[in-house]
């Protein structure tokens, strides 16, 4: 609670919070951790809350060099905060942010330059270099389709985030079924699986734009990579002719 308290107190200092006391804030942060820790280990945790009337995202940063306990999921010592306050209307923009620094804090190598960082100007450079969110509103034009079907449930959460994180990104997940929910219900292959053998299987489609889909395609390479021979993750791009409209997260 001490730690959700100056976090209030740091964030009431920026005039985008005029409107709300200290003690709202506390509150709404207090609620979002009683639905589960945003401590989410490896010493990150990312306090956030939304706000009715806030009108502009308030992101800040604390670190506690010596580190505390904030609940975190892997038990270990949180060093480094970065906490968001959210206008409440703009919850799609809120889960690009979120995944955007989640998945910028799962680097050691950016944690570590933060966390070295000689005063709080340095660290602030820091992440921002690491953390800019592409807010891009111009015309769609020169898109790619992204198909991804995944198997692996363990990995499924580090692909949907390469796409969270786009700005003007549509994006659905489709739940299937590996093949063998219905090759077991064959009688020739009904020796192979079991009926509750039918595994996990989801398909991700989303539209990305032309000019960053050579990333989005790294980022997802190195999730196949890192599975190795298990990755259960299939990936294919198609150039869109048309495309209109967009889906909401």
């Amino acid at each position: 609670a001490a730690v959700l308290r100056t976090i209030a107190r740091l964030a009431r200092r920026n005039p985008a919070m005029a409107k709300l006391t200290e003690n709202q804030i506390f509150k709404e942060l207090a609620e979002r951790e009683k639905l589960s820790s945003t401590g989410f280990g490896n010493g990150i945790g990312i306090p956030h809350a939304a706000f009715e009337g806030l009108e502009e995202f308030v992101v800040g940063m604390l670190i506690v060099p010596e580190g505390f306990d904030f609940g975190s999921l892997d038990g270990k010592a949180t060093r480094l905060l970065i906490f968001i306050m959210v206008p409440a209307a703009q919850r799609d923009l809120h889960i690009r942010i979120l995944s955007k620094i989640s998945n910028v804090l799962k680097d050691p190598d950016s944690v570590a330059e933060i966390l070295s960082a000689g005063n709080s100007e340095a660290a602030r450079e820091s992440f921002l270099r690491h953390t800019v969110v592409d807010t891009f509103s111009g015309a769609r034009k020169n898109q790619n389709l992204f198909h991804v079907f995944v198997q692996n449930q363990e990995r499924f959460e580090d692909v949907l985030n390469v796409f969270t994180e786009i700005e003007d990104c549509a994006i659905t997940v489709i739940e299937s079924n590996n093949a063998r929910s219905y090759l077991y219900t064959l009688p020739l292959f009904a020796s192979f699986w079991q009926p509750e053998e039918k595994g996990f299987c989801r398909i991700i489609l989303a539209s990305v734009r032309e000019s960053l889909s050579n990333e989005v395609i790294r980022k997802i390479n190195l999730i196949i990579e890192e599975a190795k021979e298990t990755s259960g993750i299939f990936l294919i791009v198609q150039e869109i002719f048309y495309s209109n409209g967009m889906l909401n997260l």
